[in-house]
């Protein structure tokens, strides 16, 4: 790993033995009894450069240890001390060369002083130990003597990103400085947004690592959907979406808002047998009860499911034919109206909404009418995978927010006072494809308990009622229906290639950046975990994380062990992650930021399942530029390609376009003489 880490400490000596010594950091730890963990761990911080030197720089004119000049021992948090020089004995023995293992007593026995989990000699987790080892660490060389009271109440009202976080990193600094601060705590910024009104609340806190979930099979699922613009002139876009088991329709509203930028207030979710729309799902409707066959179509609407002005009615279209029926020897006609084509949801005003406008608003919203002899449909091709919803919602909104009657095509306005409505039965002009006055006429029903009753509108100038329990039958003759409905058209649906929509189903294995996804992901919070909105209450809002300010040297955590009430499991996938150039811009949000590119220079393993398993280490020497594994007193030289396996449970990252931050800096005596005062 020559040239990942800057040298940073210029008036140091570590001894020419204990950086050019043959083997040196090529030393396996002895396991004292189920402390493979451990060994692991330690392995992955040897070989972390920077945090290895800092413990190991000498005074050259003293030969003591510099960090000693800034042990905080009368920390409570802390050891004392103890656990920092047990570390850096440690570090000391494991880099003068000539051992080939050493025994981390003293140190297994100091952490267990400090976390009492870890004083047996039961199993234990690699990453767990970090957190507190590291944490440990930080306490016991904190330059904070004496930590002040500090008001984290920051107000964020009307101001920048930047300012909340630099001033919450600001007075969390006024209690943490150390070089572990330094070295390997970035910021990350939470979001939180209310589903109802849109109240977005934004907090910054700082991280040691990072723990990413694994999207794999055994907890999440590929779920098909089609979405349905509220522009119609956008096609039907079928996306796959990935989403946890154990979620709701909410929950795959809210994927489909981060695929789409679509508010997931804004859309319904149903299903549709044989051209009618079957079913309404409720949010909390689970997404598991769903039968093998069953597809769900999200619908956009303009203005939100909860709106108070307008209500969102489920249009069918029906053909009506005469149909020959037998009954005791005897033929009889019998008229039956056929659901075909595709189903609408349109919005309505719950006031002054008239036959006019209600059949304006059908009309307009209708898919794949054909416009006359050219046998043109609404339906424009090539827009059914963007993302922006801009056009979209404000070429519906037009027409959803008109009051003013449906437009005759051929003969200018229909008169919206006491008009009887049109007989669609005959075309405006027999033998022709011209458009008639009408297409269709209108029916209305009620779904309310299993009665539905149905009765035809027509134009007396008195306004329609409709609730969330009605839906509208437009009636088609067939030849009318034959000459200005394209059904072909009617059955396309586009599928979907953009970010967020996945291919096959169940495939196990991911990369790092499928995991960084999932940590930048809305998710809806639990019931248990209702956000108090200043605005309405408890309300089960979504939230995200991002990362604000990327460490020099980055943690990452797989989350791999899973527990739940009456089981537990690991997650066996294979999670590829690149060894070196590890490019992270996409998921920078902020622009002050260097672009988080990093190389891998070590990997904590787990080798079986939870009931107990083997951890091992994968480092990459300073000195040689050779990889390692690291199976307790063992350590033999593996091929890079190795490193990459399903057994990766820790990475450790090296920023390559942040300076690594100076340690034992002049003035760190006289910071930590002013924090006593």
């Amino acid at each position: 790993m020559p040239g990942m880490f800057h040298s940073y400490i210029s008036m140091t000596n570590l001894g020419a033995e204990a950086t050019t010594a043959p083997n040196a950091g090529l030393c396996g730890l002895n396991n004292l009894g189920n402390t493979c963990f451990m060994n692991s761990a330690l392995q992955c911080l040897s070989n972390t450069e920077p945090l290895r030197s800092y413990f190991l720089a000498t005074d050259p004119t003293t030969g003591g240890k510099l960090y000693t000049g800034v042990l905080n021992i009368n920390n409570p948090l802390g050891s004392g001390g103890a656990i920092a020089q047990a570390f850096s004995k440690l570090m000391e023995e494991m880099w003068r060369g000539g051992k080939t293992s050493v025994a981390p007593r003293l140190l297994k026995h100091e952490v267990g002083d400090f976390a009492p989990r870890f004083s047996g000699y039961g199993q234990q987790d690699s990453q767990e130990l970090l957190a507190f080892l590291l944490d440990g660490l930080h306490e016991d060389i904190n330059l904070v003597q004496k930590k002040p009271y500090v008001d984290m109440d920051i107000k964020n009202d009307g101001r920048t990103d930047k300012d909340i976080a630099d001033e919450t990193w600001m007075k969390y600094l006024m209690r943490n400085k150390s070089f572990i601060v330094d070295l390997f705590q970035g910021q990350y910024r939470s979001t939180v947004t209310c589903p109802q009104c849109n109240t977005v609340s934004k907090t910054f806190d700082p991280f040691m690592y990072l723990s990413l979930s694994v999207p794999t099979s055994s907890e999440m699922f590929v779920i098909s959907i089609t979405l349905v613009r509220a522009d119609p002139s956008f096609p039907l876009c079928k996306y796959k979406l990935r989403v946890i088991k154990q979620g709701t329709i909410l929950d795959l509203k809210v994927e489909v808002q981060n695929v789409t930028k679509i508010n997931q207030s804004n859309m319904m979710a149903v299903s549709i047998e044989k051209c009618v729309i079957e079913r309404i799902y409720d949010d909390a409707f689970i997404l598991t009860d769903l039968g093998d066959k069953d597809e769900v179509y999200i619908y956009e609407l303009i203005h939100s499911v909860d709106s108070s002005s307008y209500v969102a009615v489920t249009v069918q279209h029906c053909e009506e034919r005469i149909m020959s029926v037998k009954y005791s020897y005897k033929e009889y006609q019998k008229q039956e109206k056929i659901p075909f084509g595709f189903p609408l949801v349109i919005e309505v005003p719950k006031v002054e909404c008239t036959f006019g406008n209600l059949y304006a608003i059908i009309e307009s919203q209708c898919r794949f009418i054909k416009s006359g002899g050219d046998g043109a449909t609404h339906v424009k091709e090539g827009k059914g995978s963007s993302s922006s919803t801009g056009s979209s919602r404000d070429a519906a909104a037009e027409v959803c927010n008109k009051n003013n009657p449906v437009q005759n095509t051929t003969e200018g306005k229909m008169n919206g006072q006491h008009q009887k409505q049109p007989d669609i039965a005959r075309p405006a002009s027999t033998g022709t494809r011209e458009r008639p006055v009408c297409l269709f006429r209108l029916d209305v029903g009620n779904r309310k308990g299993k009665k539905i009753k149905q009765e035809e509108l027509s134009e007396n100038g008195k306004t329609v009622v409709l609730n969330n329990y009605s839906f509208v039958a437009c009636i088609w003759n067939s030849q009318t229906k034959n000459d200005f409905y394209n059904e072909e058209m009617a059955m396309r649906r586009e599928e979907s290639t953009g970010p967020g929509s996945v291919g096959v189903s169940g495939q196990k294995d991911c990369d790092l950046a499928e995991c960084f996804r999932s940590l930048s992901t809305a998710r809806l919070l639990s019931e248990d975990n209702k956000w108090n909105c200043p605005k309405c209450k408890k309300v089960r809002a979504t939230k995200k994380f991002d990362i604000w300010k990327w460490p020099k040297i980055l943690i990452v955590h797989f989350k791999r062990f899973s527990f739940g009430r009456f089981r537990r499991s690991k997650i066996e996938s294979l999670i590829r992650f690149p060894i070196k150039d590890c490019d992270l811009s996409d998921f920078r949000i902020n622009p002050d930021e260097p672009s988080p590119v990093y190389d891998l220079f070590a990997v904590s393993n787990h080798y079986g399942g939870m009931g107990g398993g083997h951890y091992t280490a994968y480092a990459k020497n300073s000195n040689t530029g050779n990889w390692y594994v690291f199976n307790d007193s063992h350590v033999e030289q593996v091929p890079e390609d190795r490193v990459v396996s399903s057994a990766a449970y820790v990475l450790f990252f090296c920023h390559k376009n942040k300076e690594t931050p100076l340690g034992h800096k002049k003035n760190d005596i006289q910071d930590r003489k002013e924090t006593e005062v």
